[in-house]
């Protein structure tokens, strides 16, 4: 009987510690490089048919704060639901600030403006996220 469990511990402590041998997975950084390269992002698949880009407007006004214009084309003949959010960037293209995800319907085969304006001066391009509204 003693032989029985002192041969159950042993392999229940080469599991354990073979199981651990790996260690813990290293967490990994995943940009969005899209993000990077281009103004308007559509995340989600769905949207490159139903949307683009129709415009993009960029200043710097005279309280030095960042503004600007984008302009989105509902490309359906149809009303669009989606949810618009704006991240600002700082020279390196790294964000220190963003907007809540907003809902809004854009009528079909119709252009919507969005104003945006960075609420630091540190503020040097922005980038918009468009997704389907929930």
């Amino acid at each position: 009987m003693d032989t029985k469990r002192w041969l159950t511990g042993c392999v229940t402590a080469v599991l354990v510690l073979g199981g651990c041998a790996s260690g813990p997975y290293m967490a990994k950084r995943v940009d969005n490089p899209l993000e990077h390269t281009s103004k308007v992002v559509l995340m989600d698949r769905g949207l490159r048919n139903d949307v683009a880009a129709a415009a993009l407007r960029l200043e710097r006004l005279e309280n030095g704060l960042l503004g600007g214009d984008v302009q989105i084309k509902n490309e359906t003949g149809k009303p669009l639901a989606v949810q618009l959010k704006v991240k600002f960037l700082d020279g390196g293209k790294f964000p220190i600030e963003e907007t809540n995800w907003m809902p809004e319907v854009i009528p079909g085969n119709e252009i919507y403006t969005m104003k945006v304006t960075s609420l630091t001066k540190e503020a040097q391009d922005f980038v918009v996220l468009v997704k389907y509204a929930d």
